[in-house]
């Protein structure tokens, strides 16, 4: 079994599977190894953002087309944010968005790598150690193996061993933290319409997200920050049950049957710049904290991360060089083209959160549709 790489990437869901794809006919020998196997649940609130299409698009135009024709999703038409069961807005969504339990769509992005690269797959791998030398990065897998690249990406999520490794510690990010079920017969559903609902009983807020065959994604997401304690995955999945007993939204329910189990999940929100990169390192991704704080969502940040470390990847061999110097290209991309917005999206949830009243006065204006369209494209939310 060859053990040496020029690149190896840790996490196979869509930052690292978008990254091996970006590197595809670009002459490099690419290892991904994932601690998983292939096809798995990923808990999260499954809406696939437009600019998820767009980076499969830049990656390769056939590709995106496959994604858009995947059978198991449900294209998205608009969002709705409900103030009240009377009182909502509405965002009607121009490009291309879709629902899609991240089973299927995790697996199809993890599929093309497979089937259509030449990356060798590693999965059910876990990398126990990971050390970075003069000339090469080496990981140590859960079985003993030793692999060895002259590059690392960590694509491996919120808990990554590769930033946890390559960093010094750090303070404890600010996380988005929900849980998440699926229903399936939930009446009242608008079709290709996801529902945010604000409550002013419950401290963040719950989403309904239609899927394909009769399903919905539904959960209950709130801002756990330092300076407060928005309770526990215990007290998440309380406040979700309330929820759907209340009489808001228990006639929604009375004949929908939940499928599987309530799970919970954390993602880390980028609240400020931060390091992202290092001497023969990356991060990507859930890795990387690039997760709304808005609206708490990745997916597409995560592909697009994906494609530019795979583009500062290529100028390191181009370069021969691997410094920490040298990546911070990636780092100041990155920036450039998420960090404004993520920062700003960041700034309004909290000022939100301690002004409530603000959505109120929006709702009772009911500004014209153009308008809400307008600013919502301008605030990139």
């Amino acid at each position: 079994m060859n053990t040496t790489f020029d690149v190896i990437i840790v996490g196979a869901g869509p930052a690292g599977s978008a990254c091996a794809l970006a590197l595809d006919g670009k002459g490099l020998n690419v290892a991904l190894i994932d601690k998983a196997t292939f096809p798995r649940d990923k808990v999260c609130g499954d809406a696939i953002p437009g600019q998820s299409f767009k980076a499969m698009r830049q990656i390769k135009p056939e590709w995106e087309l496959q994604l858009r024709a995947m059978c198991k999703q449900t294209q998205i038409f608009s969002s709705r944010l409900y103030l009240s069961p009377q009182k909502s807005f509405c965002y009607q969504w121009i490009s291309y968005a879709a629902n899609s339990k991240r089973f299927y769509f995790d697996d199809f992005l993890f599929r093309l790598v497979k089937d259509q690269t030449n990356t060798k797959i590693f999965q059910n791998k876990q990398v126990n150690k990971l050390s970075i030398h003069r000339d090469s990065v080496t990981c140590i897998l859960e079985d003993g193996a030793a692999l060895s690249a002259s590059i690392i990406a960590g694509c491996d999520g919120n808990h990554s061993v590769v930033k946890r490794s390559c960093l010094p510690p750090q303070k404890r990010d600010t996380v988005y933290a929900a849980v998440r079920a699926y229903y399936k017969g939930v009446s009242g559903i608008t079709a290709r319409e996801n529902e945010f609902h604000i409550i002013k009983e419950v401290d963040g807020y719950f989403w309904i997200f239609p899927l394909p065959d009769g399903y919905c994604n539904i959960g209950f997401g709130v801002i756990n920050d330092k300076s407060k304690k928005s309770g526990s995955q215990k007290d998440i999945r309380q406040k979700l049950a309330q929820i759907l007993a209340s009489e808001r939204f228990r006639a929604r329910f009375e004949n929908a049957q939940a499928e599987g189990e309530i799970k919970g999940f954390g993602l880390p929100l980028w609240t400020k710049d931060r390091r992202i990169s290092g001497e023969r390192f990356i991060l990507a991704g859930d890795a990387a904290s690039l997760v709304d704080p808005i609206q708490g969502h990745g997916i597409d940040k995560a592909i697009w991360s994906g494609v530019i470390a795979a583009n500062q990847i290529q100028r390191c061999f181009q370069h021969d060089n691997f410094q920490s110097d040298f990546m911070t290209g990636y780092e100041n991309e990155i920036n450039q083209r998420f960090g404004r917005e993520l920062r700003r999206s960041y700034c309004l949830m909290k000022f939100l959160a301690k002004n409530p009243f603000i959505l109120k006065w929006l709702i009772y204006l009911m500004p014209p549709q153009r308008v809400i369209n307008w600013a919502v494209k301008k605030l990139k939310i």
